[in-house]
């Protein structure tokens, strides 16, 4: 085979790489813009990408590499533009609209047939609590209490969606609210239901929560939060970015609109 193909192949090998490579560090920008929200620092950083890469674009003399740079300049444009659209579509100004005063939510935490270590829950009250804390919003864990008088149908029948509409979830409730000093509760357990959360079950004054991994990731802290937006009056809704969608979870979204701190107000005062 002749030199100057085999250089030609290594070097389309050695650009295929870099293209690879580029593209995982992309998504990661990516995700890490969705997760923190570093926008503006981000699309900062894509200018100057741009801005570098026709620089040597200019002063480069050698065909193979100029086309190699241009196709970095597209792809540099296309992540631009996909970061840029996602932006807006998840409405992610919305998230800097600040709240009313500081107000405090306590409860008490159940822990079912020792679903979860006392301290992982406590990671994660200390999760949730960080979502909520950017509006000013508190959860105070008053007590704790374990508990093994529930069975694995019980645990199963307060995670399915009827249970909202039967008197006689309060039966079970019941078995646990043994010692309830709070006005809301806050049970972790274990089941085989497809739901991993629930709030507002009988009464909106409980929320259900099964502790397992989703997608190998454990998002019972999130759920968490989301289910505190239950009892605080709000709805599931569709929008990528925001507390309430729990189709988007893996990337924990976090910010709450005016519309859904306006509900807040509302309600909180009953707590």
């Amino acid at each position: 085979m002749p030199k100057n193909i085999i250089i030609s192949k290594r070097l389309q090998f050695i650009e295929f790489l870099s293209l690879m490579v580029m593209i995982l560090v992309f998504l990661g920008v990516f995700y890490f813009t969705i997760k923190t929200s570093g926008i503006l620092m981000t699309l900062l950083s894509f200018i100057i990408l741009l801005i570098l890469s026709s620089v040597i674009f200019f002063f480069c003399k050698e065909p193979f590499a100029k086309k190699f740079i241009i196709k970095c300049i597209f792809l540099l444009i296309a992540f631009f533009l996909i970061i840029l659209f996602s932006l807006i579509y998840f409405n992610i100004s919305e998230r800097n609209y600040s709240n009313f005063e500081a107000r405090e939510i306590g409860f008490d935490l159940y822990i079912v047939n020792n679903s979860i270590d006392h301290n992982k829950a406590i990671e994660e009250i200390d999760f949730a609590n960080k979502l909520w804390g950017k509006y000013n919003i508190s959860l105070k864990l008053n007590n704790t209490y374990n508990i093994d008088n529930l069975t694995n149908l019980d645990s199963d029948f307060l995670l399915e969606v009827n249970a909202t509409n039967s008197d006689s979830c309060n039966v079970y409730l019941d078995k646990i609210s043994f010692s309830n000093n709070s006005k809301l509760r806050v049970i972790i357990l274990s089941s085989n239901s497809k739901h991993m959360g629930r709030g507002c079950i009988c009464g909106c004054n409980s929320i259900v929560l099964d502790s397992r991994k989703e997608l190998s990731m454990d998002l019972t802290g999130w759920n968490l939060a989301h289910e505190f937006g239950h009892i605080l009056g709000l709805i599931d809704i569709r929008n990528r970015y925001n507390l309430m969608d729990d189709e988007f979870k893996v990337f924990r979204p976090s910010f709450l609109n005016r519309e859904q701190l306006g509900l807040i107000k509302n309600r909180i005062n009953e707590l």
